[in-house]
């Protein structure tokens, strides 16, 4: 699996998922796409065969809805402040953890932190479903 992490998160989460065997994942930035619409973004992500992980959630939802084939999209839903590199760390190692090594397709995983730091996880098919309740 590798992935693709847009630019709202650090590069530090693709040099994160080398250490830990994605030795093709990527920050936006690196492929020189920083500032790019999102849609560019998805393209790119769908197809290179990337699982795409954003803080975006609400617009890459909607674009990888439009998608009939995709690797997968991870998102993460916090406050932008609460995002702090720490956390973005915990959250990509917890989606990581949570996927495994093989490669699926046309998933979401979505992990929220809501105010009080509880951590809630859905896994659903995009296009095709609505999130499934959070555990």
């Amino acid at each position: 699996m590798k992935y693709l992490i847009d630019e709202c998160l650090s590069p530090d989460l693709a040099a994160l998922a080398r250490v830990h065997g994605h030795p093709d994942s990527t920050h936006v930035s690196w492929l020189g796409l920083s500032g790019q619409p999102d849609h560019v973004i998805t393209r790119r992500a769908v197809d290179e065969g990337f699982v795409l992980v954003t803080h975006n959630t609400a617009d890459f939802r909607a674009l990888y809805g439009r998608e009939a084939l995709h690797l997968g999209l991870v998102a993460f839903n916090t406050s932008a402040r609460m995002m702090t590199l720490l956390l973005q760390k915990q959250l990509f190692l917890q989606a990581m953890n949570e996927l495994g090594p093989d490669e699926d397709f046309n998933f979401a995983l979505e992990i929220s932190v809501d105010a009080e730091r509880r951590v809630t996880i859905a896994r659903y098919d995009l296009p095709g479903s609505s999130p499934a309740p959070a555990r």
